[in-house]
């Protein structure tokens, strides 16, 4: 820890002490102002962004429920599943209700169509790991129907960090992209349409 930051540290915990409710920003600008500060080489130096991609198709899908926001399907949740390596939708509903048996259904829909993937990566909502969260497989250990479709097409699951959206941020982004452009098309199966027309053939 640098000279400049143990100052920092020291100065606004006494400040605090005294009932002085200060950030350590302010403090900082401070004492910038006053005093130069050397910048740490570690933190000057630029980050190689890493970017995580599976190179082939079906190797991981995403999928989360979203709670739509546009005010013609605002009662709506839209299930869906996004190839990791494509960027395909692979999968996509709305439903009133959001629930693992729904989350199923556009699954089977799913690997009809595309094949199904050796992963998918959701987040620990009780749609997909049931209400006390993801369990070890013990004596008794009992799947979600979720998980249960999973096992039974020897898919393996596997889940976020919790509080951690930052993880499924491709499926994120397609949400947010839907989000902007629904308005263009008028209605939800449009815009599902346009990006994903295979998910409109019939059988």
């Amino acid at each position: 820890m640098s000279t400049v930051t143990n100052q920092r540290v020291r100065t606004v915990k006494r400040l605090r002490k005294e009932g002085c409710d200060i950030r350590y920003s302010h403090v900082y600008a401070i004492v910038k102002a006053n005093d130069p500060v050397t910048k740490s080489p570690g933190r000057s130096k630029q980050r190689k962004w890493v970017r995580y991609e599976h190179v082939y198709s079906n190797a991981m899908w995403h999928t989360d429920w979203h709670a739509i926001k546009d005010q013609r399907t605002k009662e709506m949740n839209l299930i869906t599943y996004l190839d990791d390596a494509s960027r395909r939708v692979t999968g996509a509903a709305p439903f009133r209700e959001a629930t693992y048996e729904n989350a199923v259904i556009v699954l089977r829909r799913a690997i009809s169509l595309f094949g199904a993937p050796a992963t998918i990566l959701s987040d620990n909502g009780s749609y997909f790991v049931g209400r006390s969260g993801r369990k070890k497989r013990t004596g008794s250990w009992s799947p979600t129907v979720f998980e249960s479709k999973l096992l039974n097409s020897n898919i393996w699951l596997i889940n976020s960090r919790p509080y951690h959206p930052q993880t499924n941020r491709k499926l994120e982004r397609f949400h947010q992209s839907l989000e902007n452009e629904i308005w263009h098309f008028g209605r939800l199966h449009r815009i599902l349409q346009h990006r994903s027309p295979a998910l409109f053939t019939r059988d």
